[in-house]
Parts: C-alpha cells; structure tokens; sequence
C-alpha cells in the first residue's frame, strides 16, 4: 500500500478521533471508525513497508494526534461546531404550593412508588411509602420534599 494512503487514513482517523473527543459526547461510530483508522493505518505502514516506517508511522501518529488535540482545545476551533445548548428549566417546586403533611389527595397514576397525584386541584409527583398505590385511591401527605410528596393510603 502506498505511504500516502496510509497518512491519509491515518490522518481522517485523527480527524475522526478528535470529532469524538471535542462533539460528540460518549463513545459514538466516530470514536470507533477513528480508532479503527489509525490502527488499520499502522497496521499497513508495518506490513508494507517494514519495522523502521512502522515505529516511525507510530511515533508520528501519536505526536500528531497529541498536538492536534492540543491546538483544538486552545484555539477553540471546535466551538462554531459543539453542543453548547444550556438546560435552564428546573423542577416544579413545592414550596409555593402551601401543600402541608396531612393534606389529601387522589392517585391520578398508579404509584410504583412514583407516580401523579391530584391535590388542590394541582396535580403532582408522588411518592409512596407502603408499597404500590393503584389509580383512584385517596392518598393522605406524611412527608413533604422540595419537589414531591411521600403519601400513604388514606384510612378509612
């Protein structure tokens, strides 16, 4: 095989390797096909063209993959094209709710042990402490957190 195939595999690998690293979080086909890439290009530089150009295809591999994540990170080239989106929602909170232990509701869902629940004509997420509560049951508040209610079956 031809040295230059071999850089050019070797360097759409790096460029593959660097997609993952910098755009796409976790391990994703880039990641793989770029590891892929440079193995199968070392892989070629030591069986076509012998020891010394294999070692030397390595070294240089590893050189240039260290300085072009390097330059990346520094000269931020990767930003026009990353993620940047940012999550500015937050859980419905409770506290504006003046929901208090002992308050009744009714089971809107089935609590396995999470569910919805009805209350003051809100309805909220809810949690059960004795085990599952079907739909439609009238549940009593034991405990109340910053987002949901601990709930128990209301006895009769």
């Amino acid at each position: 095989m031809e040295l230059i195939f071999i850089i050019l595999i070797l360097l759409l690998g790096i460029v593959f390797v660097l997609l993952e690293i910098i755009v796409f979080p976790g391990v994703t086909v880039s990641g793989i096909a770029g590891i892929a890439l440079l193995t199968l290009g070392i892989y070629f530089a030591y069986s076509d063209h012998g020891n010394v150009v294999g070692h030397l295809t390595l070294s240089g591999t590893i050189v240039i993959a260290i300085v072009a994540t390097a330059l990346a990170f520094r000269y931020s080239a990767w930003r026009k094209v990353s993620l940047e989106t940012k999550i500015d929602g937050q859980v419905n909170l409770l506290k504006d709710l003046a929901i208090e232990v002992g308050d009744e509701g009714k089971t809107l869902t089935r609590l396995a042990p999470v569910g919805s629940i009805k209350i003051q004509d809100r309805i909220i997420e809810a949690k059960s402490r004795q085990g599952y509560i079907n739909e439609g049951v009238s549940v009593e508040i034991v405990k109340v957190m910053k987002n949901a209610v601990v709930v128990i079956p209301k006895s009769k």
